[in-house]
C-alpha cells in the first residue's frame, strides 16, 4: 500500500472571510469571526457519529505482541459484547449554557511570545498525502510519523504514515497502515509499533511493519470513550489518555458553547489490559504529556487557556493544579522535551470577540438557537487563523514562540527532533519544517 511522493508543496495563504452574505442574522459577522477562531483552533466541521455505535469490547487475551525497552507486550484481545455510545453531534434541547464568569485577561504577544515570521517563512511538506496530519511522533525507529484523516471532525477512516527526512526537506513520505477513524495523539510504543488515539474507536495499536491494528482501550463502563485526543506513554508502559468530551462530538459548536466540563484524563495498563479514570471535569482535554518519573501529567484545557497538572500517584492521585501562567492561545497537543520544557501547540491567539463570546450567557443563547446547518455555515463562509505554537520553561513559563500571522498555517502539534521543527495541523494539509531556532538549542 506505499504511497511514494517527492513532494515540496509551495506555501499557501488564506484569502481571509468570503465575501458570500453574512446578514441572514443581527451580528452574525461578528459571531463568524468568533465561531471559527474556535472551530479553526479546536477542529470544528462535520461528523458521521450518529450517537449510536455498538463496538466488540476486548476482554480475553489471545495474543501479545513484544513491548520494548522493559515495557510489557500489547495485549492483543478477543471481542466480547457492546459498548454504549453517548455521544451527540447536536443536542435534541439546546442546553442553558455556562460562561466562563471569572476569565483572566488576555496575555500579551510580547516578549518571547512577539511575533515573528518562523512558521510563515517554513516549507509546506506532502499537501497533497497529509490530510489533517494533528500530530507528529518519532518513531524508536529513527522515522517521523503522523496520522491523518478528517480531523476532529473524521470517522469514516484515516492512515499512519512514515516521513523520511533529508535536512530540513521531507523526501519520503509513506502510508504504512489504515485505520477505521481519524487519528488525533500518537506516541511509539517500540520500534515496530505505534499507539494512536483514533476518532470513534479509542487506542488502538498500529504494527508499522505489518500494517496491522488493534484496539487497546475503547471503553468505561460499559461507555464508549468514542472521543480519544492527545496521549502519551510511560517509560513503563502506561498509556494515559484525553478523553475530550464525555457527550460531544466534535468538540465544536457544542462542546464549547454548552460550557461545562466534560473531559477526562483516562490511564490504560498493558499489563493488566484496564483503563480507569484518573481526572475528569477537564474543559475540552487536549494535549497530554506524562513526567519522566510518572508523578504528574500535564493536560491541555482547551477551553481555558491553561495547562493543567494532574497528580498521578499517591493520596493526591487526580487532583488537579494549574501549571504556568494563562496561555495566549487555545493549546492543543503537548510534549516534553530532555531539558523539561513543554511544547505547545495549538492556534487560536485570544481577541476581545473570542472573550466576549466565553463571557457572554446572552450571545451563547443567540448562537445555541441556531441550527447546526448555519453554524457549519458560518465557518464555512470564513477561513484562516493566525499560525501559532509555544514553548514553556519546567516551570510554565512562555521562553519561545512560533508565528504564522499570515493564517497560511495553523498549528495543532510541533515537535523538535534531530535539529528541526516540524509542525503538524488539524484544519489543513502537509507538515511545516524549519531548523530548530538558536535561542533553544
Amino acid at each position: 500500500m506505499p504511497a511514494l511522493s517527492r513532494d515540496i508543496a509551495h506555501r499557501r495563504r488564506s484569502t481571509g472571510p468570503s465575501s458570500r452574505d453574512l446578514r441572514r442574522r443581527p451580528g452574525r459577522a461578528a459571531l463568524a469571526t468568533a465561531l471559527v477562531s474556535l472551530a479553526v483552533a479546536c477542529g470544528g466541521g462535520d461528523s458521521d457519529s450518529t450517537g449510536e455505535e455498538e463496538t466488540d469490547a476486548p476482554t480475553e487475551t489471545v495474543r501479545e505482541e513484544p513491548g520494548s525497552g522493559g515495557r510489557p507486550a500489547l495485549p492483543r484481545t478477543s471481542p466480547s459484547g457492546a459498548a454504549v455510545d453517548r455521544h451527540v453531534e447536536a443536542p435534541a434541547t439546546p442546553p442553558e449554557p455556562v460562561v466562563w464568569s471569572d476569565m483572566p485577561p488576555p496575555t500579551p504577544l510580547e516578549g518571547p511570545l512577539a511575533p515573528n515570521q518562523l512558521i510563515t517563512d517554513g516549507e509546506i511538506y506532502a499537501a497533497d498525502q497529509l490530510e489533517h496530519p494533528e500530530d507528529i511522533t518519532d518513531g524508536l525507529d529513527g522515522h517521523l510519523y503522523t496520522g491523518t484523516g478528517g480531523g476532529y471532525s473524521g470517522t469514516s477512516g484515516g492512515g499512519i504514515w512514515r516521513l523520511e527526512t533529508e535536512g530540513v526537506a521531507v523526501t519520503r513520505v509513506e502510508q504504512v497502515a489504515t485505520v477505521p477513524g481519524s487519528v488525533l495523539g500518537m506516541r511509539p510504543y517500540s520500534e515496530d509499533i505505534l499507539v494512536a488515539a483514533v476518532v470513534g474507536h479509542g487506542v488502538m495499536a498500529i504494527d508499522t511493519t505489518s500494517g496491522d491494528s488493534w484496539v487497546l482501550s475503547d471503553r468505561i463502563d460499559g461507555n464508549l470513550v468514542y472521543f480519544p485526543d492527545g496521549l502519551d506513554i510511560a517509560e513503563d508502559g502506561t498509556i494515559y489518555y484525553t478523553e475530550a468530551s464525555t457527550l460531544y462530538y466534535p468538540g465544536f459548536p457544542y462542546d464549547m458553547l454548552d460550557g461545562r466540563p466534560r473531559g477526562r484524563l483516562l490511564r490504560y495498563e498493558p499489563s493488566t489490559g484496564e483503563t480507569d479514570v484518573v481526572a475528569e471535569d477537564l474543559y475540552f482535554a487536549n494535549g497530554v504529556a506524562v513526567d519522566p518519573e510518572e508523578t504528574h501529567a500535564l493536560v491541555a484545557e482547551s477551553w481555558r487557556y491553561r495547562i493543567t497538572r494532574v497528580e498521578l500517584g499517591g493520596d493526591d492521585e487526580g487532583t488537579t493544579s494549574q501549571f504556568g501562567p494563562d496561555l495566549a492561545a487555545i493549546p492543543d497537543n503537548l510534549r516534553l522535551d530532555d531539558q523539561g520544557r513543554l511544547w505547545v501547540g495549538g492556534s487560536g491567539i485570544r481577541s476581545d470577540v473570542i472573550d466576549t463570546l466565553m463571557t457572554s450567557i446572552d450571545l451563547r443563547r443567540q448562537l445555541l438557537s441556531m441550527s447546526l446547518e448555519e453554524l457549519r455555515a458560518i465557518q464555512d463562509d470564513n477561513s484562516g487563523n493566525y499560525g501559532f505554537a509555544q514553548v514553556l520553561s519546567p516551570e510554565g513559563e512562555p521562553v519561545f514562540s512560533f508565528h504564522d500571522p499570515t493564517e497560511g498555517f495553523d498549528v495543532s502539534a510541533l515537535l523538535s527532533h534531530d535539529g528541526f521543527v516540524t509542525f503538524g495541523t488539524v484544519t489543513s494539509s502537509g507538515v511545516v519544517r524549519i531548523p530548530v531556532p538558536a535561542e533553544l538549542t
